[in-house]
């Protein structure tokens, strides 16, 4: 497993970002987020991420998403319901 964090996502760090995954031309990539789905990057990272797998002529032709379902409020409100969730992104990341 190779983890690569990207801290900051505007501008848009294309030319980095297509150094470090040509090294990897038959990597499927996940995106992880600890935010709900409509709340985090997500929205705005994936269309990127597909012009530059689709640039690349990369493997992943679309990033999996690993984090929480869409939701009304940016947390769940309970610490137990917390910890379920970052349980469950991280079993969805490695398993993908």
């Amino acid at each position: 497993v190779y983890v690569l964090r990207l801290e900051q996502i505007y501008p848009f760090p294309d030319v980095a970002l297509t150094e470090e995954l040509s090294r990897f031309p038959k990597a499927e990539i996940v995106w992880c987020q600890e935010e709900p789905k409509n709340a985090g990057s997500w929205s705005f990272i994936e269309p990127r991420l597909e012009d530059l797998f689709a640039e690349l002529g990369s493997k992943t032709a679309r990033p999996c998403y690993a984090g929480p379902a869409e939701m009304a409020a940016p947390a769940p409100g309970s610490m137990a319901h917390h910890k379920q969730q970052l349980a469950q992104l991280v079993d969805d990341a490695l398993e993908e």
